[in-house]
């Protein structure tokens, strides 16, 4: 799945539009939907009647999704209330024909004494639904947003992103964009974006859903692809099966004083369903790593003066791996990066926990 930018996904909705004829009214409409599905899928407590979900937006296009978010949910009987980042006269457009079509009074937000006085409903809800800044954002951060970003950021309820966690910038391959609203989950459209990537935005799931818009006219200049969990992750084990059924898993690596990344690589192999795994570390690592991985099988490798696996050794092992099904070379840094993927894909379809 590739990755956009703002500007490459603004485009794919233009085109979505112009050459196939989807009214941008539907797009938005598919994506409030969108959010609510997710719900359901998930299996979150919102899908209990008389939950209440606080939905935050903004005057945009954002913000509409997020009324269209709301609709849904007070049609199907839960408890929504709408926070409006702004004056309903300032809501033009297509957000301002969903605003219009939503039966519920949008309260407005345009102070800070306005965010301390709605900080009790901010406290007492199941659900936030976080749609008040999209893609399109831009530095800085209004002060009225950022302290009740701040609200949320010190309470504990669950946080459900609209395409992007408000504040972020969509772009963006900074590591940590502190001023975002904190979110637990990400529910985006027809594609990830770099900001959702390669940021810790959330350490929950993020969710891409279709709205309309066709693959063959989604195009990128990135040249990133955002890979789905591969096929034998997602498909269900029959009760009859054993362990060999499932693949086996090298991890080569470690060094004397180095033994956390290929013990760390070798517990993600095993929780993402490798079948077998087998972690080949220098003799001197090797009691360490069986120690703290029962289930693990270990082999010894030959070492030089320094501990680390002795250039022969490597050799002969790029020559024998042929009878594994999976081979795991990785420095130390991307080892860790196993037990990341593990977080990602392990979740599945849950928006929040």
């Amino acid at each position: 799945m590739k990755a956009l930018t703002a500007a490459e996904m603004r485009e794919v909705d233009r085109l979505t539009t112009e050459r196939l004829g989807i009214p941008s009214l539907d797009l938005m409409e598919a994506a409030g939907q969108s959010v609510l599905s997710a719900f359901w899928r998930a299996g979150h407590r919102v899908r209990v009647p008389n939950r209440s979900v606080c939905v935050l937006c903004g005057k945009g296009n954002n913000g509409g999704d997020g009324f269209v978010a709301a609709r849904k949910l007070h049609e199907a009987g839960r408890q929504a209330k709408v926070l409006l980042f702004g004056d309903v006269e300032d809501v033009k457009g297509d957000p301002g024909e969903m605003l219009k079509l939503m039966p519920l009074l949008p309260t407005g937000v345009r102070s800070i004494q306005k965010v301390s006085m709605i900080r009790p409903l901010l406290d007492s809800a199941d659900l936030i639904v976080d749609a008040v800044f999209g893609t399109g954002f831009r530095p800085p951060l209004p002060e009225v947003a950022a302290k009740a970003f701040d609200c949320i950021r010190e309470s504990s309820v669950p946080v459900v992103s609209v395409d992007i966690p408000s504040g972020a910038d969509s772009d963006s391959f900074d590591l940590d964009q502190p001023n975002t609203c904190r979110s637990n989950a990400i529910v985006t459209f027809t594609a990830p974006k770099p900001g959702i990537i390669f940021t810790t935005l959330t350490r929950g799931p993020v969710v891409v859903a279709g709205i309309g818009s066709p693959e063959a006219i989604v195009d990128s200049k990135l040249g990133l692809e955002w890979n789905h969990p591969p096929s034998i992750l997602r498909k269900g084990r029959p009760l009859n099966s054993n362990k060999g059924l499932y693949g086996h898993a090298l991890i080569v690596g470690g060094s004397l004083g180095k033994s956390g990344a290929p013990t760390m690589a070798s517990a993600a192999a095993l929780r993402i369903g490798a079948g077998l795994v087998t972690c080949a570390v220098p003799s001197s690592v090797q009691p360490i790593v069986a120690g703290a991985i029962p289930e693990l099988m270990t082999e010894p490798l030959d070492e030089n003066a320094a501990g680390a696996i002795s250039p022969i050794v490597a050799g002969l092992l790029i020559q024998k791996t042929g009878s594994y099904n999976g081979v795991f070379y990785l420095i130390s840094a991307l080892l860790i990066a196993s037990v990341v993927i593990w977080n990602l894909f392990a979740s599945g379809e849950r928006v929040v926990d």
